[in-house]
């Protein structure tokens, strides 16, 4: 500490500031025994006295990594015989969608959206069972779209009736469009035939009918795929020019499996690849 010394020169007041005595260090010994006992130390030949509480040491338990999920007994990300049991994954939905009468067991097994299938053992009755699918739900106008296509691979047994097919959903579900890809068994779509045409680069027959509920509009591929890439635009363009609606809604696109029967064997149906992307104006 500075010392400020006022002094009277010719009757003005002069403040002197005295400089601090310099230290040099302090030399002292400490001792202490634990826990919380009364402790003492030396300070420059001083003796003093202060107490120590005792602390208890702490640790804290090291950051939690996120771990995977876990696998089902088959080693699948996610599976479940659930009638309506569904999965996201990569922006996509899997659903198993075992919707119809007299349906018997049918096993939704996903590992992404690019690996996922089922196991159906469904009897041979005239009704569909079930429609496994990959969907994805959007909410543009056709009239501001300038491309929708989508690319498939998948795996499929033989025998069966089932035919593997896109399901687009106009206005909510006001309006149903199908493509098919693949047939088994000699199924056919709702309605009657009206027409063949080439638009994508394949050759499809159009199905026009009605289930009760909405209009539905069936392309069906001359010829079976397992795997490819569909211009879906140039499908409901075709139908927009031909008069059947103006300008609606595209709410969701899915791809899948419908199944009518395996003839109560079990039929496996692998998805190995799959993407669907729209484009803007």
């Amino acid at each position: 500490m500075s010392a400020v010394v006022l002094a009277a020169t010719g009757g003005a007041v002069l403040g002197l500031i005295q400089p601090a005595p310099t230290v040099h260090g302090c030399h002292g010994t400490y001792a202490v025994s634990l826990p919380a006992s009364p402790s003492t130390f030396a300070l420059d030949a001083t003796s003093c006295t202060s107490v120590v509480s005792a602390g208890s040491a702490t640790t804290s338990a090291p950051p939690a990594f996120p771990t995977a999920p876990p696998l089902t007994a088959d080693g699948h990300l996610f599976e479940s015989s659930q009638r309506f049991a569904q999965f996201q994954t990569g922006g996509y939905a899997m659903s198993n969608d075992e919707w119809g009468t007299g349906y018997n067991t049918q096993t939704l097994w996903v590992n992404s959206s690019q690996n996922w299938g089922i196991h159906a053992t469904q009897p041979d009755t005239p009704d569909v069972k079930s429609y496994a699918n990959i969907g994805v739900n959007l909410h543009t106008s056709l009239d501001s779209l300038t491309s929708v296509t989508s690319s498939f691979n998948e795996t499929n047994p033989v025998g069966g009736s089932w035919e593997s097919a896109y399901d687009l959903w106009l206005d909510g579900t006001g309006i149903e469009v199908m493509a098919w890809t693949y047939e088994s068994g000699g199924v056919q779509p709702l309605g009657q035939p009206v027409g063949t045409v080439t638009l994508g680069g394949s050759t499809w027959t159009l199905f026009v009918g009605n289930n009760g509920h909405n209009p539905t509009y069936s392309f069906v591929r001359e010829g079976n795929e397992n795997s490819g890439t569909v211009d879906l635009l140039s499908l409901l363009k075709y139908l927009e020019k031909a008069g059947y609606f103006s300008n609606p809604v595209l709410s969701s696109i899915q791809y899948g499996w419908e199944i009518t029967g395996t003839g109560d064997v079990e039929k496996d149906f692998t998805m190995n690849e799959y993407s669907a992307a729209i484009g803007t104006s």
